[in-house]
């Protein structure tokens, strides 16, 4: 799904990667909510109205911003 259905496996044969749908924000004038609005499945109205909060995932992980936790 998204963004990990379209990394290529070394473990199977694909002719062609998973395209995720959507359309690309345009970053010269970047949307005012989630920059991934547009592209995810998830997507709900508050995603639209402010950049969604940072939360640190501990570890390798790193962190992640979704208004949907």
């Amino acid at each position: 799904m998204g963004l990990l259905a379209s990394i290529p496996r070394l473990d199977e044969r694909a002719d062609r990667l998973a395209a995720i749908d959507g359309v690309l924000p345009d970053m010269t004038s970047p949307p005012i909510g989630c920059r991934f609005a547009a592209l995810c499945p998830f997507v709900i109205e508050e995603c639209r109205g402010a950049p969604p909060p940072v939360v640190e995932l501990g570890g390798a992980a790193g962190r992640a911003a979704c208004s949907r936790r």
